[in-house]
């Protein structure tokens, strides 16, 4: 049973998180056209370079 309960709960944080990924994913590719980057980075889709955006300091 540990295994199913593992899968479980992997389960239930992927739904969990999905709505926040969706929206993050609609929002990197609308920026993309106005010069917005995307890469892969420890198995995620990171988008930078926003326009309009200021850098962290």
């Amino acid at each position: 049973m540990p295994g199913l309960g593992r899968q479980l709960v992997f389960a239930l944080g992927v739904v969990w998180a999905s709505p926040m990924t969706a929206a993050g994913l609609l929002a990197g590719l609308v920026a993309l056209p106005f010069g917005a980057r995307a890469r892969v980075s420890d198995a995620a889709l990171v988008f930078h370079h926003y326009p309009g955006a200021r850098a962290a300091r």
